[in-house]
């Protein structure tokens, strides 16, 4: 009867002189099956001078004259994965024996056309780099990041499987290895095969999933050009993806590219969709956009950006979306800073939702957890602080002096009539300070003062009424 206690691929010394000196490819697949998730056996191999000869198998040719055959390469790179899966010292072992750019070597130019040297030497890759920073390094200066990404549109679904997982070891806690894979696979996006493509979007999200504090770099590593390339032409998942990297990436640095591209017009169809993410996404990106410069305000404007943009402020859009009612406040007010965006915005009718978004309490559902109540409180106040911007600006008027005169002109027995913040009936314009306040804008701002929603929102609400304090009535209201 079998001992319980000793593991069935347990092996000992006599073993592994028999193993090291027969070199069929039975054993060599032995050699990585009883390494497998074994620690001790991985050890006995190492020890025994197991992995020299492994490492000899991966070229072409042999000390003895012979040349390797495809599937002596293949068996090698199994033997190599499972020695070295979570065992440090192996991977140094192996690597200080030139292997890595060997594995490299034979993934590019493998004299196989089944694929399976391709498949193995990816594997052997992906459990070289795990948790090994210094061999994460040594991978991709010799040059087989890019060629792991093109390995994800291998007929073969093992070295689909192996690139995929090298390419998540290699970029997982390394800032340049993310960069590079990331700007290799949005390329791809744009060129592969449809299958392959769903397979490079799942290597894009997982390494988003698994470097949620580098998302924001992964982002913009896909390059402003192939993002605008990807949200116009590419497929509906690639689409989405694009949209959620600009909603991160977009600075003034991306802004000449998306202009240039054609990028603005998508964004704007985006924000006025009927998906609530979608419409999350592209407001944070014109938001960023908008921050840009006059010449982007300007696009924004133009291609129709400021409707939508006043829409989502009520959150009935989005479904209620807090997160999209601060984006969207955030690029009004600074789209509120041309004169040209700022007149489109007063007829589309922003200043209310603006002032309504003032006012708007936190509400909280019965389940939210801590870490949820802290989003949505956030949400609030974040929105609070843009719409105050966003009214500071509008409440500069250009006209506010030829206002003033009519008002001071008027004569006082002239029928006055509120109508979408306006008089009309033959009556005086207001100012646009004027407007503000009477659309109730003076007493959130005042209860913003406390610092209750934050010190920029604080300073945002001191701004706002500031430029209020321009017209003498409102002075008196304040």
């Amino acid at each position: 009867m079998p001992n319980p206690h000793i593991h069935p691929f347990d092996v000992h010394a006599h073993h592994l002189t028999r193993l090291r000196a027969c070199v069929p490819a039975c054993l060599r697949v032995a050699l990585a099956m009883v390494a497998r998730g074994n620690r001790t056996n991985q050890d006995s191999i190492a020890s025994m001078g197991g992995i020299k000869p492994l490492t000899e198998m991966l070229q072409s040719s042999r000390p003895d004259g012979h040349h390797n055959t495809p599937l002596t390469q293949a068996n090698a790179c199994l033997a190599i994965q499972h020695i070295c899966r979570h065992h440090t010292e192996n991977q140094n072992a192996v690597a200080e024996y030139g292997v890595l750019g060997q594995l490299g070597t034979l993934m590019r130019h493998a004299n196989n056309s089944t694929g399976v040297v391709e498949a193995e030497a990816a594997g052997a890759l992906w459990s070289l780099a795990d948790g090994n920073d210094g061999n994460k390094v040594s991978i991709a200066g010799a040059g087989s990041i890019a060629t792991l990404c093109n390995l994800l549109g291998s007929p073969l679904e093992r070295a689909q499987k192996h690139a995929a997982s090298a390419l998540s070891s290699l970029a997982l806690g390394s800032t340049p290895n993310q960069e590079e894979a990331t700007r290799l696979l949005v390329g791809l996006l744009l060129n592969a095969s449809p299958d392959a493509k769903e397979r490079v979007l799942k290597s894009l999200w997982r390494m988003v999933s698994e470097n949620p504090e580098q998302k924001a770099h992964i982002a913009k590593s896909g390059g402003a050009e192939n993002l605008v390339a990807l949200l116009k032409d590419g497929t509906q998942s690639g689409k989405q993806y694009a949209l959620w990297a600009l909603s991160l990436a977009v600075d003034p640095t991306y802004y000449p590219i998306v202009a240039e591209r054609g990028g603005i017009h998508p964004l704007v169809q985006a924000v006025g969709s009927k998906e609530t993410l979608r419409m999350e996404q592209a407001a944070a990106a014109m938001a960023k956009l908008a921050a840009a410069g006059d010449d982007a305000r300007a696009l924004i404007a133009r291609a129709g950006g400021i409707e939508p943009l006043v829409a989502l402020l009520d959150g009935e859009p989005a479904d209620g979306s807090l997160l999209a009612q601060q984006d969207a406040a955030a690029a009004l007010a600074e789209l509120a800073l041309l004169k040209e965006a700022k007149m489109a915005i007063d007829r589309a009718g922003g200043i209310s939702p603006l002032v309504a978004l003032l006012c708007a309490p936190v509400t909280l559902p019965p389940d939210a957890t801590e870490e949820e109540a802290e989003l949505i409180i956030g949400w609030n106040s974040q929105g609070k602080r843009f719409a105050a911007a966003a009214l500071a600006h509008l409440s500069v008027d250009d006209e506010a002096g030829s206002a003033k005169q009519q008002v001071q002109h008027s004569p006082p027995s002239e029928p006055q009539r509120m109508k979408n913040g306006r008089l009309v009936g033959g009556a005086p314009k207001l100012s646009k300070a004027e407007v503000i306040a009477e659309a109730g804008a003076i007493v959130p701002l005042v209860n913003l003062l406390d610092g209750s929603r934050g010190a920029e929102a604080q300073a945002e609400a001191a701004g706002a009424l500031m430029a209020l304090a321009a017209s003498a009535s409102n002075r008196q209201s304040i």
